[in-house]
């Protein structure tokens, strides 16, 4: 064996150490922390099946959902500490808002978290996620999510780029009329000016 096979090898073993001690310490993190969010990434880390992670994100979701709701029958000594559970349970349910990996999952993490599902909709279609959402659900989204959600859920329904924007002006929230009146001014004049370039 020569210097460069032995100083390959000691780099392997070095390696292989490393890589053992990070799977240690996801182990703990798996078996004992207090953070389910932790515990379904490091989950994910260590290689284990989705439908086994799906299962516990189940049971994990109901579990901090349970947390959440305060029981307003306590004393005041006891309120404390609950409302510091609930609070805790709020951020790791957030953090599996964030890390989710399935639509169903996130509709009811979004759900526990007391997001409506148009927001939770509009979210996983302005996330970029390769979820697959259904004609109703991107009507939903169409007619009762945020501006930038709305439009994109259109174009995804095969609407016209006019009707979109006919759509977001009869929204309550565009009915400024002063906004109203310029953004229909603005559109004549960008389809006269449209008009006049491709006839002239």
């Amino acid at each position: 064996m020569n210097l460069n096979d032995e100083i390959a090898v000691g780099e392997e073993k070095w390696y292989f150490q490393k890589r053992k001690k990070a799977r240690q310490r996801l182990r703990m993190i798996y078996k004992f922390s207090q953070w389910y969010s932790a515990k379904y990434e490091a989950g994910k880390a260590l290689g284990m099946k989705k439908a086994v992670l799906k299962r516990f994100l189940d049971e994990w979701v109901g579990a901090l959902s349970r947390d959440i709701v305060l029981n307003w029958g306590c004393h005041t000594l006891s309120m404390k500490g609950l409302a510091e559970k609930s609070s805790k349970a709020k951020k790791d349910l957030q953090k599996f808002y964030e890390v989710s990996e399935s639509k169903e999952s996130l509709i009811r993490i979004g759900m526990a978290l007391g997001m409506a599902e148009e927001s939770v909709l509009s979210d996983i279609l302005l996330s970029g996620k390769n979820f697959a959402l259904s004609r109703e659900e991107l009507a939903k989204v169409y007619n009762r999510g945020g501006i930038k959600a709305g439009a994109k859920a259109g174009r995804a329904l095969g609407f016209s780029f006019f009707r979109i924007l006919a759509h977001e002006f009869t929204k309550a929230d565009i009915l400024f009329p002063a906004a109203y009146f310029s953004i229909v001014w603005g559109v004549l004049l960008a389809l006269a000016g449209y008009i006049l370039y491709r006839f002239l």
